[in-house]
């Protein structure tokens, strides 16, 4: 018992001590999940980036209030905006600090509080720059965003997961680069500084920082002084204005000279004077012009302090930017140009500037020495007073030429080498370009932005908005080619695992623009980086008419909607959020809607405002800008629907309940509509908006007017039986119509209506009822027709934009067309499929219909057929005509958008998108259409004839590539159900397409001269590289399995459940039929040599044969259920495998020589080394081994995660890959040991290839990234990102070049330079 080895007390209280075991252990268990949750809380908080407290600074009464208004609880963009304005120079940004440094603040806001200062001169990406910045400094990862709302968005959420965050943006000049920053409102505070009241949000919290009170200004003035005059203070505050800037100016000077030994009140009584020679006794500092004469004044007498050459350093500063910390080194290069200063002069001079409030610095510990000069400061400075341009100018020369002196090994007769700049300068890599242009060098300047050198290592070190901010200050045309690539390929060159591997990608990218190749291939070459240069145009970089990739908050987006101004378009999505977006894509607003998924927008008629359905009940009514306007509450419900009137003056919801409610734009309610014959199921507007009409589940259709008065309710004289009745109906049923079966009715509602459109003009409207009849109705409620004529359920009607003819269809039968009074138009017949959509042409003379056979015809208004239109490679969801009438879009399940001429004539395949393509919108202007995805990325794309592409080697998606000995041919097995041929410059050969419906399969000759593709039909299709096409009518009775093809590519063999084997020549001549397998064959394998083959059955046997059709050996020894074959390379052994794991080796003779000792459970992938002495297995249980071909087990494969997707071994036998179904690959030596665990990156590796060389192994991945390794994939020596997912590729016999194919179609590289 477990008694005798306790101790007694223990015994006797075993209660208690199972208790205190109980509790100690679950103290241990709550201790093991609680500290991580501790420590990853304290490494998340207490984030604080905030400049230093200004020495000496006076506390302000309006700190108080904006403390107050900083930790005061609030939600929305509204409450959570807080904005200081004022005048330059009055405190604000000092004010912001001692702010963020209170101890009420950093207690509220426990995530951090973050600072960023924007200046005059910055936009585009710098502020994206700025953005990413606070998001590295979050996260401790910078995202390559160029745009500034993606930064912007990326930015805000990185804020979002550290909690209670206040986000300082100072000194905002204008409300677009406010914008990005305003998205961090949603969930975190922004405190922001601005001159420009109006650069805030409409209803954020303004607080105005103007003049000091008279007591705080005193108190500025005579800090670090003894008692003086009061009048003469008073004085000295009057001729300041109560500006913060001037009195600490103007102290700075009186402290200067009381501690050179004057009098504090004869040093103000000279100020007093001489500044009141310029300045008004009483300074307004709402008058611009006494602002600045007070400024100059006021710098003019702190400058008298210094001697002509201190004063002459003091304005070169004039050169640098605005609102930069400039490090004290930068400041010696200056100084060292123009006057000779040394380091410790240099010190010194800035001290003193410092001493006399000119320029703030930094000097604490663990940080750079720098100064800082206000904005006003600086204006002073380069104005024609000051330093002027001449001088301005020759400062900057001075200081470029010192900063030369910076580059190792520099050689000064040549032009300058920036790119060796050292990075330990950073501010000469941001700001060279500013002084290039400056300093009038322009030549230089161009010089550099086409220099691949220098661009490679700012986009490697400083990111993508960096370069993309260089290139903004050329106008070139060659330059603005290269950032608009960079715009449309930022998505695409966020950083690989290294260095080398980023660069090389931007290699990649950049070799696309053909300016740029020269150089590129320059660059590759003096500093031996390798990169994967395209060695045709790839698919993507055919998208030439791509305009921006936009990424949005969600992965999920459902809908895109334009506004009818085309100014901007709304996007929202299924999980939550809406957003609205310049249609440049340069500015989004994140509406919010508290994480409800939206389900449903409305934009108002002419672009002002819009309305959400989010959730389940909440309705919002927003402005364009995204500011909340209304709530519509008062028992909405459960919503199903609204519509919003024409004119934008009402708004009507249609809850799941059944009630309708119209509203008001300011949210008020209007009215609730009386039912009459039952619920309401659905509505739509008069076009004008002067009626709304409802329909009811029970059936009814009632207009009403905007106030909510039923007008009145459609009733019919005429019923329409839908079935017949009796038996004398049952046997005339072929020639049964509706027409016949109109009958007379007494004068009721009509029932179930199942659609209802209204016509543009509101004349008429059409009803769709359940008995399949379609009515016309006036407006006045009049009925006009009934059309007749479907036999199909389900249906759809569309009116077309001029209001005189409509077209109906039904779930079976054609498309009808029919003139306004009810004549029939026209019958469209050729759609093989159920019609899923209808569109009309804006001027209505022509229209188009989808198909489910995945077709869309365009048919002209009179019914006649005016064009097919095919090429997508998934079911068509979507047909989109540009409201100029000119051409249409098509959305395909395929990823891929296609355009269309109006004749039919394909104008461009847009694609790109890695998620399934969600919805298409045309702008109204018809200049450009918005794709969105799954993906969580909206393309912008131009629509203009002249972006049209080529549709060479478009392909869809590659499942399978390979490629000819000789590497002159590339073979693909697509996604679309066809195999292609291609020459090595990627010039379609041969194309073969079987019907998707039969299933289908492919093999490729060895010589590369043919093909077959075969199916269900029980015939090989052959088609040779020159066109010729041939049929083998294989003759099994049963279905064909498979197809096999002699290395010699001189005959093939076919085989099927009909238990024979049938040999023909390659020209489609019968050779011979293997008969004596007694069940289905399985499996047919060609020997190296084509002289003989071998056959695997259910019967359990294997048997050899000649080439002739000759029986040559039948393969026992209790093989039992033999599954697969195996042919050694040379041809020596062959390997048999049966379901149950026991591999056996054979003779081709037919002797068995050896049998792998125990079993390979669920054998999944088996490959043999090219020298046929090894193979390697692994299981579909994770387990793998490599084996001689003795049949004795080499080594055991350790580190495999699961089933093997692909492997390869190395053409000399010394080692070999594999990748897994986790994503990750793995490399062994021959002898069984791991060299090397491979990651896809954000993907996971679906294809793994091994040079001819053996020497280098590429990877690909579904993310899109393929990536070079060296032998043993210890190191990846080159990579690239391309848009879609790829999915296989191979090598070119060369071992220089690669093919990889994937969801947009084959890709191809060169490695450059070639390997040696």
């Amino acid at each position: 018992m477990v008694e005798e080895y306790l101790p007694d007390t223990v015994v006797a209280h075993r209660i208690e001590w199972v208790v205190i075991f109980g509790l100690t252990a679950s103290l241990v268990v709550l201790l093991t999940w609680l500290t991580p949750k501790l420590m990853e809380s304290r490494t998340r908080g207490g984030l604080f980036l905030v400049p230093e407290r200004q020495a000496g600074w006076v506390r302000r009464t309006e700190l108080d209030d904006v403390v107050s208004t900083l930790t005061m609880r609030g939600s929305g963009t509204v409450g959570l905006t807080t904005g200081l304005a004022g005048a330059g120079g009055f405190g604000k940004t000092s004010l912001a600090v001692e702010a963020c440094h209170s101890d009420e603040v950093r207690r509220r806001f426990g995530g951090g509080v973050i600072w960023v200062t924007v200046g005059h001169d910055r936009a585009g990406a710098d502020i994206a720059a700025l953005a990413n910045d606070v998001t590295e400094a979050v996260l401790g990862v910078r995202p390559e965003f160029s745009s500034p709302e993606q930064a912007g968005h990326r930015m805000a959420e990185a804020l979002a997961e550290r909690g209670h965050v206040l986000l300082v943006v100072d000194d905002v000049w204008h409300p677009k680069q406010l914008r990005p920053f305003l998205s961090a409102a949603v969930r975190s505070r922004v405190l922001v500084t601005t001159r420009l009241p109006r650069a805030l949000p409409s209803k954020a919290i303004a607080m105005i920082v103007d003049e000091m009170a008279p007591r705080v200004a005193v108190q500025l003035l005579s800090r670090g002084l003894p008692p003086m005059n009061p009048g003469v203070l008073s004085d000295l505050v009057g001729l300041t204005g109560r500006w913060p800037l001037l009195l600490s100016l103007v102290n700075a000077r009186l402290r200067d000279e009381h501690g050179a030994g004057t009098n504090a009140d004869v040093a103000a009584r000279r100020a007093a004077g001489r500044l009141g020679r310029t300045v008004p006794a009483v300074l307004d500092v709402t008058v611009a012009s006494q602002r600045e004469t007070a400024v100059l004044a006021t710098v003019e007498h702190s400058l008298e302090a210094l001697g002509a050459f201190d004063r002459a350093r003091f304005l070169e500063l004039g050169v640098f930017p605005e609102d930069v910390e400039i490090p004290v080194a930068v400041v010696e290069l200056l100084w060292r140009g123009t006057a000779g200063l040394t380091s410790k002069q240099t010190e010194r001079l800035c001290g003193r500037l410092r001493d006399l409030a000119l320029i703030s610095g930094r000097y604490a510990e663990g940080t750079v020495p720098s100064i800082t000069i206000h904005d006003v400061v600086r204006s002073s400075l380069r104005s024609e007073d000051g330093l002027g341009k001449e001088r301005a100018e020759a400062a900057n020369r001075d200081l470029l030429d010192e900063a030369r002196t910076l580059i190792p090994d520099d050689d000064l007769t040549a032009d300058a080498e920036w790119w060796r700049l050292p990075r330990t300068v950073p501010y000469l890599w941001d700001h060279l370009l500013f002084h290039l242009s400056e300093a009038r060098r322009y030549r230089e300047l161009e010089s550099l932005l086409h220099d691949v050198r220098w661009f490679v290592t700012r986009v490697r070190v400083f990111g993508v908005a960096a370069a993309e901010s260089d290139l903004a200050l050329s106008t070139s045309r060659s330059v603005a080619g290269v950032r608009r690539l960079i715009a449309r390929s930022a998505h695409l060159l966020t950083p690989f695992e290294s260095d080398a591997v980023s660069t090389a990608n931007l290699l990649a990218r950049l070799y696309a623009f053909p300016p740029m190749r020269a150089s590129v291939e320059r660059y590759s070459q003096e500093n031996e980086t390798t990169f994967l240069r395209a060695r045709w145009p790839l698919p993507d970089d055919g998208a030439t008419c791509l305009l921006r990739t936009l990424t949005s908050a969600t992965r999920r987006l459902n809908e895109v909607s334009i506004t009818p101004d085309g100014s901007r378009f709304v996007v929202h999505a299924r999980d939550g959020g809406a957003q609205v977006w310049k249609a440049d894509g340069t500015t989004r607003t994140t509406l919010a809607t508290h994480g409800r998924p939206v389900h449903q927008v409305a934009v108002a008629p002419d672009g002002s405002w819009l309305v959400t359905r989010s959730g389940s009940r909440r309705v919002q009514i927003w402005g364009i800008g995204g500011t909340e306007r209304a709530v519509l509450r008062n028992g909405i419900g459960r919503l199903a629907e609204m519509v919003a009137a024409s004119d934008g003056s009402w708004l009507a919801t249609l809850s799941t309940s059944g009630k309708v409610c119209l509203w008001n734009f300011d949210g008020s309610r209007r009215a609730v509509l009386r039912r009459g014959t039952g619920k309401f199921a659905g509505m739509v507007a008069a076009p004008d908006g002067s009626w709304l009409a409802t329909r009811s589940a029970a059936g009814g259709v009632g207009l009403w007017s905007p106030g909510g008065k039923r007008l009145l309710i459609l009733r019919s004289r005429i019923r329409v039986r839908t079935k017949p009745r009796r038996l004398k109906d049952v046997l005339r049923m072929r020639g049964w119509s509706q027409e016949d079966e109109k009958v007379s009715g007494r004068n009721r509602p009509i029932g179930k209506v199942s659609q209802l459109v209204v016509s543009p003009d509101g004349s008429w409207l059409a009803t769709r009822s359940g008995d399949g009849s379609v009515r016309l109705w006036g407006a006045d409620g009049v009925e006009r027709a009934v059309l007749t004529g479907h036999t199909g359920t389900g249906s759809g009607m569309r009116i077309s934009p001029d209001g005189s003819w409509l077209a109906t269809w039904a779930s079976t039968g054609p498309v009808r067309l029919w003139e306004a009074d009810g004549r029939q138009r026209a019958v469209l017949t050729g759609d093989a499929g159920t019609v899923r959509q209808v569109v009309i042409a804006p001027d209505g003379s022509w229209l188009a219909t989808l198909s489910g056979d995945r077709s869309v015809r365009l048919w002209e208004a009179d019914g006649g057929e005016r064009a097919a239109l095919t090429g997508h490679a998934g079911t068509v969801r979507q047909v989109v005509i540009a409201p100029d009438g000119s051409w249409l879009a098509t959305l395909s399940g395929d990823r891929s958008v296609r355009l269309w001429e109006a004749d039919g004539a394909e104008r461009a395949a847009l694609t790109g998108h890695a998620g399934t393509v969600r919805q298409v919108v045309i702008a109204p202007d018809s200049s450009w259409l918005a794709a969105c995805s799954d993906e969580g990325t909206i393309r912008i794309w131009q629509s203009e004839r002249t972006a049209r592409q080529s549709r060479r080697g478009r392909t869809g998606t590659v499942r399978q590539v390979t490629i000819s000995p000789e590497g002159s041919w590339i073979a693909t097995h697509a996604g679309d159900g066809s195999v292609r041929l291609w020459n090595e410059d990627r010039i379609e050969g041969a194309t073969l397409t079987v019907p998707l419906e039969n299933g289908h399969h492919g093999a490729v000759s060895p010589d590369k001269t043919w093909l077959a593709v075969w199916s269900t039909d029980h015939v090989v299709r052959i088609r040779g590289a020159g066109g010729r096409r041939r049929a083998i009518p294989t003759g099994h009775p049963g279905r064909l399995r498979g197809v096999a093809i002699a290395p010699d590519s001189t005959w093939l063999a076919t085989w099927s459940a009909d238990r024979t084997v049938r040999l023909w020549g390659a020209g489609g001549s019968r050779r011979a039929a293997l008969t004596g397998h007694t069940g289905p064959v399985r499996e047919v394998v060609i020997a190296p040599d084509s002289s003989w083959l071998a056959t695997c059955s259910e019967d359990g046997t294997a048997r050899v044969w000649w080439a002739d059709g000759t029986e040559r050996a039948v393969l026992v020894a209790n093989i039992r259920a033999t599954a697969h074959l195996l042919i050694s390379p040379d041809g020596a052994w062959l390997a048999t495998l049966s379901i149950y794991g026991k591999i056996q080796l054979w003779k081709p003779d037919g002797s068995r020589y050896a049998a792998l000792r125990g079993r390979v459970e669920g054998i999944g992938e088996i490959t043999v080394a090219p020298n046929g002495r090894w193979f390697a297995i692994f299981s579909a249980n994770g387990t793998a081994g490599l084996w001689g071909a003795d049949g004795k087990a080499r080594a055991s494969l350790k580190g495999c995660p699961g089933p093997a997707q692909g492997v390869t071994i190395a053409p000399d036998g010394t080692w070999l890959a594999a990748c897994f179904d986790d994503g990750s690959a793995r490399v062994w030596s021959a002898g069984g040991t791991e060299r090397a665990k491979l990651s896809g990156g954000e993907g996971r590796i679906r294809g793994v290839a091994i040079s001819p060389d053996s020497n280098l192994l590429a990877t690909c991945s579904d993310d899109g990234t393929i990536r070079v390794w060296d032998r043993y994939g210890e190191s990846s020596a080159a990579g690239a990102r391309v848009e879609a997912g790829l999915n296989c590729l191979a090598w070119f016999p060369s071992g220089l070049a690669i093919a990889a194919g994937g969801d947009q179609g084959l890709y191809g590289f060169d490695l450059y330079p070639p390997p040696e």
